[in-house]
């Protein structure tokens, strides 16, 4: 045991990022989202023919209302952390299979 204590004290292999910002950040990101209605509200899916906001006027509604939020204060996000999860929850989510009853 000894061994291996000083083992992982000399090269500590194992995740270098803060877990916790992280997670906070996505949770800001996704509540800032939200307070956006950068959302689908039918299950998380758009309905067929649902206009979607601008990629670069989505990322800066996102950052106005992190802005805004005083429980965000502190949280620092970025361009690229944005983008992503709005890829992911917004821009490519696939739409409800009833577009035939939308027309």
């Amino acid at each position: 045991m000894d061994r291996l204590g000083s083992q992982m004290a000399q090269d500590p292999s194992g995740s270098t990022a803060n877990d916790a910002s992280l997670k906070r950040t996505t949770t800001e990101i996704l509540t800032a989202m939200r307070r956006a209605k950068l959302t689908h509200p039918l299950g998380g899916r758009p309905v067929p023919g649902d206009r979607l906001v601008p990629r670069t006027e989505a990322i800066d509604l996102v950052f106005s209302r992190m802005k805004a939020n005083p429980y965000a204060t502190g949280v620092e996000a970025s361009r690229d952390q944005v983008a992503s999860l709005l890829e992911s929850h917004y821009f490519r989510v696939d739409p409800w299979p009833f577009g035939a009853l939308t027309q």
